[in-house]
C-alpha cells in the first residue's frame, strides 16, 4: 500500500496509475517484461475467483476475466499486460486475506506461490536490484 498511496482513486486506480508509471518512467522496462515471462505468470491468464460469499448486500464477487484475458493477449503492450498482472496479484491477496482461504487447499497455495513470485520480481526490480547488468531508477 505504501508505494501507490500517493495515487488519487480506490485501490485498484492507485495500483494502475503505480504500475504505469513505474513501466514508464524506469531506466529498462525490459526487466519490468521479463515479469510477463516468468512461469508464475500462466496461473493469472485465467480468472481468478473471489468464492467466499459477499459479507453484505453491498458487497460483489469479484473476477479478474477481464485482466486475466489482457495478461493472456500477446497483442497487448507490455506495459497494459503487466498492469493487469498486477491487478491479479492484487485480487489474490485480497482473496487469501479477506477470503475464506485455506492453507490446505492445493489451488489457494498455488495462487498464493505464483503471486509471491510475481511480486518479488517486482519489487527486485523497483528497489533495484541488478537485471541482465543493469539497476533500476529506485
Amino acid at each position: 500500500n505504501a508505494l501507490y498511496y500517493n495515487n488519487a482513486g480506490g485501490e485498484r486506480s492507485q495500483i494502475k496509475r503505480f504500475v504505469e508509471n513505474e513501466y514508464n518512467n524506469a531506466f529498462d522496462s525490459i526487466a519490468f517484461d521479463s515479469i510477463l515471462e516468468l512461469p508464475a505468470v500462466a496461473i493469472f491468464k485465467a480468472p481468478i475467483v473471489n468464492l467466499h460469499p459477499p459479507r453484505s448486500r453491498s458487497s460483489s464477487r469479484v473476477n479478474t476475466s477481464t485482466e486475466a484475458a489482457i495478461v493472456a493477449d500477446g497483442s497487448k503492450t507490455s506495459a497494459e499486460r503487466l498492469v493487469n498482472l498486477m491487478l491479479c496479484v492484487y485480487q489474490a491477496r485480497c482473496n487469501l486475506f479477506h477470503g475464506e482461504k485455506g492453507a490446505n487447499d492445493y489451488r489457494d497455495q498455488e495462487i498464493a506461490n505464483a503471486a509471491s513470485n510475481v511480486m518479488k520480481e517486482f519489487l527486485t526490480i523497483y528497489f533495484g536490484g541488478q537485471q541482465n547488468g543493469q539497476t533500476s531508477i529506485h
